[in-house]
């Protein structure tokens, strides 16, 4: 028998971006520098050193507010030094592209740990797995007219939305991309996007959100793959013949359907289609959902109830590369994003707002990302990696995310003497607390894993 916990510890003290030491995560990407390039700095600073605004501020983040007078508090404890919070607003003011910076440089690949991650076979034959998805955040009222939200509400009334869209490759666990945006810069709008993040071999899941012919079209070009759910309006076409397919005489009597079609008025876009007959149960569902929404744009007639029993996606994967099963298994994995972004919200605080100031705002939200890449990327990967490959439970996301919020402030603020004593409990912790809890139904790291 081995001691799990004396295990975990040793791998970190081998390789230090295996545990959440924050600080020395952040004296690599050269702050100094990136404050100087982004105008935050531009002298030698007295007081207020670009490490312990970003340290300040991202304990403070993490705890749901960033007023200017608890980040001038911090700073002076951080820096032995007594800090005004006009002081602090000055640098705020200029923080804004600096912690652009740092997101941009924490998601750079070279600042990864390296770990091996274990790939289902499908998938191997892809250099990344991207799931594209967005989530929104409801601010205050104050921001509407930097952050509008929903054009349906009047003047008086209107709300203020941010929606953050995020790239996220499975087959590493980590992020790749962040976009903010406002609420009215719908998915649609911002699915070419994907054309600054995506690189040839990539396999894309993406929902009826990002739905575009012009950019799965610009996908194939550049030498990815996509797997999408179908637009039930668009135009399809046999590529033999170029006449006009209907989905329903496809589809009647027949419980899957895979074969080549022509997608678009043009006809000039090859894909596959492949269509599965959902248990009546669950087509039953979603027939009632879509014929009790409000949205008065969604059809529901005969040909919609009966296209509702299927699921039905468009790829221009091979079926060599994957079949019909595989196809519907791989999409399914796009619900991953929905648990991180439940984890950050519930734990992170992502969704809690308090500033109503836009620059703060801005620094609030960028602190939070920061916190997301540093767990996400220094934490949790490795974690996984290492149990994985020694079989030991897998780490939840959501406990591992919930555990961490007790800690961040004490972990970021404590000094060097105090981080190795946090780290020793880390190590013995996390594999005790933030383990899936042993269950008939298999979790998804399980899941994930099973397929072939």
């Amino acid at each position: 028998m081995y001691n799990r916990s004396h295990l975990v510890f040793r791998l970190g003290m081998n390789n230090l971006t295996l545990l959440p030491q924050i600080g020395q995560t952040l004296c690599k990407l050269n702050l100094k520098r990136l404050a100087r390039k982004s105008g935050f700095e531009s002298r030698q600073p007295r007081k207020i050193t670009a490490q312990n605004f970003i340290l300040a501020l991202l304990a403070l983040a993490s705890q749901g507010s960033v007023a200017l007078r608890r980040q001038a508090q911090l700073i002076g404890w951080l820096g032995e030094h007594s800090v005004s919070k006009q002081a602090v607003r000055e640098r705020a003011l200029k923080g804004r592209g600096f912690m652009q910076l740092i997101v941009h440089k924490l998601l750079d690949e070279r600042l990864h740990s390296g770990c091996q991650q274990q790939v289902p076979a499908p998938f191997k034959i892809f250099n990344r797995l991207l799931i594209a998805d967005s989530t929104t955040l409801a601010l205050p009222r104050a921001l509407a007219s930097v952050f509008p939200g929903a054009r349906n509400h009047c003047a008086s009334t209107r709300q203020s939305q941010l929606k953050i869209q995020c790239y996220y490759d499975l087959l590493t666990e980590r992020i790749v991309h962040f976009t903010l945006a406002s609420f009215r810069q719908n998915d649609q709008a911002a699915s070419p996007h994907i054309l600054s993040v995506c690189r040839a071999n990539d396999l894309i899941l993406r929902d009826l959100g990002y739905f575009v012919i012009n950019v799965f079209e610009k996908l194939m070009a550049r030498g990815c793959c996509f797997i999408s759910r179908l637009r039930l309006d668009v135009i399809l076409s046999d590529p033999t013949t170029g006449q006009p397919l209907q989905l329903l005489d496809l589809l009647r009597g027949k419980a899957l359907l895979d074969r080549p079609v022509l997608m678009g008025a043009s006809g000039k876009l090859p894909v596959r289609l492949v269509a599965v007959k959902l248990p009546e149960q669950v087509a039953a569902k979603r027939r009632r959902e879509r014929k009790n929404n409000r949205d008065k744009r969604l059809v529901y007639n005969a040909r919609t109830k009966f296209l509702l029993g299927y699921e039905i996606f468009v790829t221009n994967v091979d079926e060599e590369q994957l079949d019909s099963s595989q196809v519907l298994s791989a999409y399914g994995l796009r619900w991953r994003i929905e648990i991180l972004f439940k984890a950050f919200k519930q734990h992170l605080n992502l969704a809690r707002i308090d500033p109503t100031a836009p620059y703060l705002l801005e620094l609030l939200i960028y602190a939070r990302l920061i916190l997301i890449i540093l767990l996400m990327h220094f934490v949790y990967v490795p974690f996984k990696a290492y149990s994985s490959a020694r079989t030991i439970e897998p780490l939840s996301i959501l406990k591992l995310m919930q555990w961490f919020a007790l800690f961040i402030p004490t972990l970021l603020l404590a000094s060097d003497r105090q981080k190795t004593f946090w780290l020793k409990r880390c190590a013995r912790q996390i594999p005790k607390h933030c383990s899936y809890e042993k269950r008939s139904r298999l979790d998804f790291i399980s899941c994930f894993h099973s397929l072939t």
